[in-house]
């Protein structure tokens, strides 16, 4: 049976706080999400009290950008028959209403094709909802197949273009070491998508190289 998924916007009630802390440790698991540093000892499995300082600080971060007072998000369930489960999220920080806003997605089993819809159904109530002319997406350089999901399932892009092994993918620009990913800095690909743009899955066109975009910053 095939999962159907939908999106709530995120609910932190009280009396859904094992929900919201299973949610927050999964999301601290993933890498290159908020922060590189990280160890291997399952301190996500452990209490907030046993963890190492390391990854109770990547606890806190989470907290701290999806309370935060110009952040959105929605959590992802799949629906399969009876069954219900956490998918994952979608959130929204650095919001501008009326304006803009970056987007970030994570789900729990790493696959993006079959989250198209959900993902587009939260972009609408987005641009709606906020009033928004646009959304921004990073992408660590390493992530392909995300920065390929963005740009030709969910119309992302720019006027530009950069290569990514084989592909090439339509871009605003590159931020140069930008980010951190297991203990190497990389590129941070900016991809843009108007609120009124068609989800293009034509191949790119030839157009200028993308140029590196603003000074180096930390993951």
């Amino acid at each position: 049976m095939t999962s159907i998924y939908e999106a709530f916007p995120l609910d932190a009630s009280t009396n859904r706080a094992e929900i919201i802390s299973a949610l927050m440790r999964r999301i601290a698991t993933t890498d290159s999400i908020f922060s590189d540093e990280r160890c291997d000892n399952e301190c996500f499995t452990k209490g907030l009290p046993e963890m190492c300082p390391a990854c109770l600080a990547r606890m806190r971060r989470v907290a701290s950008v999806l309370t935060a007072p110009d952040s959105r998000a929605w959590e992802v369930w799949s629906l399969k028959g009876e069954e219900t489960s956490l998918a994952g999220i979608i959130f929204l920080t650095e919001v501008v209403v009326g304006l803009d806003a970056k987007a970030h997605y994570i789900f729990f089993d790493e696959r993006l094709g079959d989250k198209t819809k959900v993902m587009q159904s939260v972009m609408r109530e987005a641009y709606e909802t906020l009033e928004l002319k646009r959304l921004t997406i990073e992408i660590p350089a390493p992530f392909v197949a995300l920065a390929k999901h963005a740009s030709k399932r969910l119309g992302f892009g720019g006027p530009f273009t950069t290569r990514l092994g084989e592909t090439r993918l339509r871009v605003e620009g590159v931020k140069p070491h930008a980010a951190m990913y297991r203990g190497s800095a990389v590129a941070v690909l900016v991809l843009g998508r108007l609120r009124d743009a068609s989800h293009k899955t034509e191949a790119p066109p030839q157009v200028p190289e993308a140029p590196k975009m603003g000074a180096l910053v930390g993951a």
